[in-house]
């Protein structure tokens, strides 16, 4: 069951332009920027994060030694981890996904999803680099391990990551 709620805004022009080029209605566009908002907020109280853009956090990575990438895939993952025990209270595969979800739309990645058979592989193209991609296939399968749920490296290489999950626990 959804409530009502009104609100004020001054806003109220662009939101009306927004909500025409998206072709949605007005409740309809409020409703999603809250749900959007909502999942940033819950997000960021426990998954402490720093932005900046894609092609300096790629230089970056780009510049790391390979020698050194599983001393950062290891310090990612608890990270990682802390912040999934402090923000989900229920470790299923869809809670956990949603919040890795969050991170992607929190950082502009499209990753698409394709579900086959107890599956879940998640592929994305990106323009980040090789080390970048790396660091996160290799730091998101381990995450899912650390909570039970098998998962393998397809691809990490410039431009694209592709991994797959199973999405029963594992014995």
């Amino acid at each position: 069951m959804t409530d009502v709620l009104s609100y004020r805004t001054d806003k109220i022009e662009q939101l009306k332009k927004l909500a025409k080029k998206r072709n949605l209605s007005l409740s309809q566009l409020s409703s999603d920027i809250i749900d959007e908002y909502l999942q940033f907020y819950v997000l960021t109280q426990n998954f402490d994060m720093y932005r900046d853009s894609k092609e300096t956090i790629s230089l970056c990575f780009e510049l790391i030694d390979k020698s050194d990438l599983d001393k950062i895939i290891a310090f990612a993952i608890k990270g990682d981890v802390q912040s999934i025990k402090t923000t989900i209270q229920e470790y299923s595969f869809e809670n956990i996904t949603d919040f890795i979800r969050s991170w992607y739309k929190f950082n502009n990645f499209k990753v698409e999803e394709f579900d086959q058979d107890g599956i879940m592989r998640f592929v994305c193209k990106n323009n980040m680099s090789e080390n970048w991609n790396t660091v996160l296939s290799a730091e998101i399968v381990a995450v899912y391990k650390y909570f039970g749920y098998d998962g393998v490296i397809e691809s990490k290489e410039k431009g694209l990551f592709d991994f797959k999950i199973s999405k029963q626990k594992s014995h």
